[in-house]
């Protein structure tokens, strides 16, 4: 049960840590996970966002892009098969402003479409929605953004407006599907001031604990975005309204559809 590859307590305590918070689905940051760690995504129903071992990716020659294919090749015959897997992840915070970005990442969406069309893709950028060379490729775009830590270190009072207009600018720009992948800031080690939730609620109080978590919660606040609406552990696609079109807003993502 306890090895030291493989610990099949600890990834089951990780799997009801998960259901505990409310949420139903993960991200494989940055590479692809054990097989029974699928298997439990697979038989628990948690949806899987799977990624491929591609970090702050630079350099775009022919012998990395031939070896993104290959990784990519192995990861999805590997699981492509499993209920659990809804998308897969090409990199994350690769360097995309680059302009031989474009070409290579074209490529790469190319190959996994060849593999398998039944799923969207995505990439995990951590640059501006008006330099990004790779965004225009995927299906859905995914970032990450540290308000308050990276940039305007301290100042959370930013975090709402800048998430919100920077959300919005993707979407307008791109006009596709939008999921913040990761967001936080930094602590200090041994303070605590403030409980965990309520630290939360006082820095972002329009986000609840969940990765696809919507959010009557910044309606009643009044956060000011024409496209907020949902329910909560919703799925990407649905609505109460079939004419409508659904911002999540989550303590992990944004997703924006038109």
């Amino acid at each position: 049960i306890r090895g030291k590859g493989l610990d099949y307590s600890l990834v089951a305590k990780d799997y009801n840590l998960i259901k505990w918070i409310g949420a139903n689905s993960f991200r494989t940051s940055h590479y692809p996970y054990a097989e029974e760690i699928m298997d439990f995504a697979d038989r628990q129903g948690i949806v899987v966002i799977n990624e491929c071992p591609s970090v702050d990716t630079v350099g775009f020659s022919s012998i990395l892009l031939q070896k993104h294919k290959d990784s990519l090749s192995e990861l999805i015959r590997r699981d492509k098969n499993r209920p659990s897997v809804i998308m897969w992840s090409i990199a994350n915070e690769a360097r995309t402003h680059l302009p031989a970005a474009g070409p290579y990442f074209k490529s790469i969406v190319e190959h996994v479409k060849s593999l398998d069309q039944s799923r969207p893709v995505t990439i995990v950028t951590a640059r501006g929605s008006n330099e990004d060379k790779a965004a225009q490729y995927v299906d859905i775009i995914g970032f990450n953004r540290y308000n308050g830590w990276y940039t305007n270190p301290g100042r959370t009072n930013t975090i709402v407006n800048n998430l919100i207009d920077e959300v919005q600018n993707w979407h307008r720009n791109f006009n596709k599907p939008i999921i913040i992948m990761e967001y936080g800031a930094d602590t200090m080690p041994g303070l605590h001031l403030l409980n965990s939730r309520k630290a939360e609620c006082l820095v972002f109080p329009c986000l609840c604990p969940g990765y696809i978590y919507s959010l009557w919660e910044c309606k009643e606040r009044d956060i000011s975005n024409p496209h907020t609406s949902g329910r909560r552990n919703t799925k990407w696609n649905s609505s109460r309204n079939t004419s409508e079109r659904l911002t999540f807003l989550g303590k992990k993502d944004i997703l924006l559809e038109k």
